[in-house]
């Protein structure tokens, strides 16, 4: 969790005799959140479907972020909502599912895509106009590794996820 990742940040500046600067740290990334936050608190809330891998070259194997996770946090505070509202922290999940979940925007978050062009990985998705993502032209591919990892860039992060749901 985000109050997960503020803690350990206060614990890692604490054992390296440097708390002040940690927590000095924390205020500036909650004060960033916030602000976040705040810009997007009077706009609608799109339903966002965060998919963490599947197979590169099919619709198959897929993988997604459920609500129990910092990045489903920094998605909220970003502006969106979690098209998925199951239980299970990575569900693997079927294009039907998808289907069903009608995303209004999806982020495809996977270095399995390493390689290949955007041009490609955004390819198998326009077999499925009826999906209101791919209608809207909101499928977007994110293949740097650090947005799945929990440390201070979370407000790198949470930025690029709300240029993402705020773009017109």
């Amino acid at each position: 969790t985000v109050k997960d990742i503020f803690e350990s940040i206060v614990k890692v500046a604490k054992s390296l005799k440097i708390e002040a600067k940690g927590k000095q740290l924390v205020t500036e990334l909650q004060q960033k959140l916030d602000m976040m936050r705040a810009r997007a608190n009077s706009k609608k809330k799109p339903k966002v479907l965060l998919i963490i891998g599947r197979n590169a070259d099919k619709m198959t194997s897929m993988y997604i972020m459920g609500r129990n996770d910092f990045l489903n946090e920094l998605l909220e505070i970003a502006g969106g909502e979690n098209a998925y509202q199951g239980s299970i922290s990575y569900p693997s999940i079927s294009l039907e599912t998808i289907i069903a979940l009608e995303p209004d925007i999806i982020i495809e978050l996977s270095a399995h895509h390493e390689g290949l062009t955007d041009h490609s990985v955004l390819n198998h998705w326009k077999k499925y106009p009826f999906i209101p993502a791919v209608k809207n032209n909101k499928v977007v591919v994110i293949k740097d590794g650090v947005w799945l990892i929990p440390g201070p860039r979370i407000t790198v992060i949470a930025e690029k996820l709300q240029q993402i749901i705020l773009a017109k």
